[in-house]
């Protein structure tokens, strides 16, 4: 499952082309969007790719026009010499013209395999966080790997129940993370999945127990809860309570978990 959702405004478009022989008319995109449903959000632009009607119906609206735009988030590789670039990029299978005042909206619903064991964060604050990537399959020979981040509660039911393999489902938001290469100066920049909803299904280690069926699922309030339930970790995991690393690493493509 790969479904993508946001609300948009068209920065660009390229010339509109006709590929193949069935002469299918193509356009090309550039989308201003933010992260989440405020007028504060980080700001940021993606590239979208639309094929058939929805490429036409792109090309009868203006640049600067806010649409909402339905489709499939992809993870672009380019290869940059000293280090390969990750991009998003959104196969637009739908769009509906929008109101202005409605620009700050992004969603993305994502099912796939854990490609790592979960990187957990706890801090003397009391804040956790925990990072792992997801494989999705986009066609039968190509995969998407997602970095995933998650805060609260969500990373505890992570850290406790995800290991590599797993089969997760993650609702959340896209961001781009943007830094400064410490080697070179040069800035750099990859896209994150802030998770606000995370679900277990199908077979997975935790403890030496099946997650079969076992569905967990936590809702973004859950991040800014008084509360404090108590998880017990397993023995697996409990080496990486004071575990961390500033970097994901993406696993050898002979590594995909499926």
């Amino acid at each position: 499952m790969n479904n993508f959702t946001c609300i948009g405004q068209i920065a660009k478009t390229s010339e509109l082309t006709y590929q193949g022989q069935n002469q299918t008319p193509m356009i090309k995109v550039s989308i201003d969007m933010m992260t989440r449903y405020t007028n504060t959000g980080d700001r940021f632009t993606v590239e979208g790719i639309a094929w058939g009607k929805v490429a036409d119906q792109i090309v009868a609206t203006q640049d600067g026009a806010v649409l909402l735009i339905v489709g499939q988030l992809n993870i672009l590789s380019i290869d940059r010499g000293e280090y390969t670039e990750k991009l998003p990029s959104i196969k637009i299978t739908e769009i509906v013209t929008r109101m202005p005042e409605l620009i700050a909206f992004n969603q993305v619903e994502i099912l796939g395999n854990v490609g790592q064991e979960v990187d957990a964060k706890y801090f003397d604050s009391g804040k956790n966080k925990a990072s792992f990537s997801l494989a999705v399959r986009r066609t039968r020979n190509d995969t998407d790997w997602f970095g995933i981040e998650l805060w609260g509660d969500t990373a505890k039911v992570a850290d406790q129940y995800v290991a590599k393999g797993s089969k997760v489902g993650v609702v959340g938001h896209l961001k781009i993370e943007s830094w400064t290469d410490k080697n070179t100066g040069a800035p750099r920049s990859k896209p994150v999945i802030l998770g606000d909803r995370l679900s277990l299904a199908g077979k997975g280690e935790s403890g030496g127990e099946s997650t079969d069926e076992k569905i967990i699922s936590m809702t973004q309030a859950t991040r800014t809860s008084n509360s404090q339930p108590t998880y017990q970790r397993p023995p697996a995991v409990a080496s990486k309570w004071e575990h961390s690393s500033n970097e994901s690493v993406e696993p050898h493509f002979d590594d995909i978990p499926f």
